[in-house]
């Protein structure tokens, strides 16, 4: 028996040892976690250079229908491939992506010390007017790329811009998560017919109405994203999501 719990012990390491490390590179400790997988702090094995690794497991997605499961990893699959062709500064930079032998996607990315522009606004409250112009050029930059590649985000807010130190230069900005990204003519990959796609907050009247998207999809989105730099708020807040949305498809834009 002592043999038996010994050799056990041993096998259990093993194997944690092997899931830390994904490809070329070393899980260190957990950064966040959601719906859709962990995201952690890592290290290259040769380089020692930081990273961000988004993992992603099967079993641990919050869907039980298997179509869905399905669409999530294709769309993780997709946000790798696709921002992988982006070069702008303003793009987060891909590092590698793969899948390990137990079936789970990991995606490494460079790591941004910063924070987003949703947190920003919450704990320092509304920007003023010349440093929001400053900030979302540098997005406009980012997804002026992604058009040209024939590639829409479909999904900006403030949660998905993040503002960090580059070299010597602050207040720089990354456009992040491309998970959601489509086709320049508004196909996305792999998704059901009826699924409504985005954040409620931030969704073009088009993207409500289920239609397909082109650039200015994303232009609303970014539009969403300065009123809500400028006033703490955004554009549209209801009881519901349902409302949102109702609100997004019809409703006039209120004034600042």
């Amino acid at each position: 028996p002592s043999y038996a719990v010994h050799r056990l012990q041993l096998d259990m390491a093993q194997a944690k040892r092997a899931w830390q490390r994904l490809g070329s590179y070393r899980l260190v400790h957990p950064l966040a976690s959601g719906g859709m997988g962990e995201v952690w702090y890592a290290e290259h094995q040769l380089l020692v250079r930081p990273a961000a690794v988004k993992l992603i497991r099967p079993e641990t997605l919050a869907l039980d229908d298997r179509r869905a499961r399905d669409e999530a990893l294709t769309r993780f699959e997709v946000e790798a491939q696709e921002t992988s062709l982006l070069s702008s500064a303003h793009t987060v930079t891909i590092y590698d992506f793969g899948r390990t032998t137990d079936g789970a996607f990991f995606l490494a990315m460079e790591l941004l010390e910063g924070l987003d522009l949703e947190r920003l606004v919450r704990e320092h409250g509304p920007l003023p007017a010349g440093r929001v112009v400053h900030l979302l050029h540098q997005a406009c930059e980012s997804l002026a790329e992604a058009h040209a590649h024939g590639l829409i985000h479909r999904d900006l807010k403030p949660a998905n811009l993040f503002v960090c130190r580059n070299g010597l230069r602050e207040d720089f900005v990354k456009v992040l998560d491309f998970g959601l990204v489509a086709l320049r003519d508004g196909a996305p990959v792999n998704e059901s017919d009826d699924m409504v796609v985005g954040t409620p907050s931030c969704m073009a009247p088009e993207q409500v109405r289920g239609e397909p998207v082109d650039p200015r999809a994303d232009v609303y989105g970014l539009g969403c994203v300065a009123f809500f730099l400028l006033t703490g708020h955004m554009p549209f807040e209801r009881e519901g999501v349902i409302e949102t949305l109702v609100a997004h498809a019809h409703d006039p834009v209120p004034e600042l």
